[in-house]
């Protein structure tokens, strides 16, 4: 294609162009707005001619003169990879951990609607089992941690996932004695994320005398959390004993409530986006939402309009417009809403203008985690992943703990990522904003195109309207997202 490599964003007060090539994002006059699709399609007369009705013939060609003069300054280029590939530089064959996930059990006490060990909508994942990692494959997995930890990292972070970890707390609480003794103790922190039903008193004091970092499963109020999220023997809902472990510990250990506590908040159709920004807004505590895993059930539409979206934009304008936020935002309880917003906006604000056009094949980590560099899983049975979002896929296993990380497994994973041809990327207008998790493309040990368009399309649909409203917060003032720096 010849014409401007460019994603056109409209404001009630200006017309923009992000410029795909560079990341520039320029204001333009409505003429220039107009014509930049035709530009290089079609010729000038027949440009002329489409748009005679709109404006006069001197405005057209004055707009086609300044996009000329743009283009020798090297903005608003047509340029366009003919290939898109994954980089990841020099194969690296070494470790440098700054942190683990321990898989203790694979057991459960939950049947939640969406999870990937209970549906038969993921069959290329295992199901809850009674399988627990033993004792022997702890010790081993905290060896190999003490082997391999980075000497640079500022913290040495262990975490306890299921299942339900719980379930299996004596091998974490022998886990964590253990691990003080093998790694730095000044540099080594806990984590556990857990559905809480299984947080007694006596637990949440274990917790907080260890200084855990707690994850606590809530998907909003108790319609909309017990929904999904049920118990395995009676298929009852949650919600009460997660509000019963949070009374406990604002009541009994409020700094640890405060500072150690974050919910995982799951996304599952149909919800409200201005119910849940009530509830969550009432705690000073970090939300990780996540969408519902992606399958041939849940339509791209289900996913992506949910009623109260508009509300929580307008409401996030409001708060940094009058400066109600900073980095406190969380203690004000304003987690779920700046989650929703900032990490998009906050690839606007950061991105890197010293950039040239593209060449013919371009290559991009993407926001790759490479093998080995910062974190790695490990299951119940001792197999090493890259993390617990690839669980499930066996390319992602890259060894286990009886013989270590098997390189050629990481080639054979990363020439899988590497060499296949992402072609729908040439002429996305997000490719170099665009993250690339192997779990959002992964299915069955391959690729899967249908995963790709899926999370393609919502993200270019999700991003186009924070471009906008990162042109709009920039009209109004500039400095406004500069707590985002």
């Amino acid at each position: 294609m010849r014409n401007p490599f460019v994603k056109k964003i409209q404001t009630s007060k200006g017309y923009y162009l992000y410029d795909v090539n560079t990341n520039h994002i320029l204001k333009v006059p409505e003429v220039i707005y107009t014509i930049i699709e035709d530009l290089g399609i079609l010729s000038h007369q027949d440009i002329i001619n489409k748009y005679s009705i709109y404006f006069d013939t001197a405005r057209i060609v004055q707009g086609m003169e300044k996009i000329r003069r743009t283009q020798q300054e090297g903005l608003l280029l047509h340029k366009r990879p003919e290939q898109v590939r994954l980089s990841l530089g020099e194969r690296r064959r070494e470790l440098s951990l700054s942190s683990i996930a321990l898989e203790v059990t694979e057991n459960c006490n939950l049947h939640c609607g969406y999870c990937l060990y209970c549906s038969k909508d993921y069959p290329t994942f295992r199901e809850h089992s009674k399988k627990n990692m033993s004792l022997q494959n702890g010790y081993k997995a905290i060896d190999f941690f003490a082997r391999y930890c980075s000497p640079d990292s500022e913290n040495l972070i262990i975490g306890f996932y299921g299942g339900e970890p719980v379930l299996n707390l004596p091998l974490i609480k022998e886990l964590v004695s253990y691990s003080k003794r093998k790694l730095d103790y000044q540099r080594l922190r806990f984590t556990l994320t857990s559905n809480g039903t299984l947080l007694i008193p006596s637990v949440l004091d274990y917790l907080v005398e260890e200084d855990f970092l707690l994850t606590l499963s809530l998907d909003g109020p108790e319609a909309v959390h017990d929904r999904m999220r049920v118990k395995k023997d009676d298929y009852t809902g949650t919600f009460r004993d997660v509000m019963a472990v949070l009374d406990y510990l604002q009541k009994n250990h409020p700094a640890f409530f405060n500072q150690n506590l974050s919910f995982s908040t799951v996304l599952a159709p149909p919800f409200d986006f201005e119910e849940l920004d009530n509830f969550f807004s009432r705690f000073p505590i970090r939300v990780l939402p996540s969408m519902m895993e992606y399958n041939d059930n849940i339509s791209r539409k289900q996913r992506i309009t949910a009623p109260g979206w508009d509300k929580l934009k307008t409401k996030f304008r409001e708060k940094i417009r009058d400066h109600q936020w900073g980095r406190d935002y969380r203690n004000r309880g304003g987690s779920f809403l700046f989650s929703l917003f900032v990490p998009g906006l906050k690839k606007f604000v950061k991105r890197n203008l010293e950039v040239s056009p593209f060449p013919n094949i371009f290559k991009n980590s993407f926001g790759f985690c490479y093998p080995g560099e910062e974190r790695l899983f490990i299951d119940s049975e001792g197999q090493i992943y890259l993390c617990e979002k690839v669980d499930g896929n066996g390319i992602g296993i890259l060894g286990d703990l009886e013989t270590g990380i098997d390189w050629h497994k990481v080639d054979l994973f990363l020439d899988l990522l590497e060499e296949h041809e992402y072609n729908t990327c040439q002429s996305c207008w997000l490719i170099r904003l665009c993250s690339i998790c192997p779990a959002r493309i992964l299915f069955n040990n391959q690729i899967s195109s249908s995963k790709i368009a899926f999370n393609c399309q919502n993200g270019r649909e999700l991003f186009a309207e924070l471009l906008q409203m990162y042109c709009e917060i920039m009209e109004e003032d500039e400095e406004l997202l500069d707590f985002l720096i």
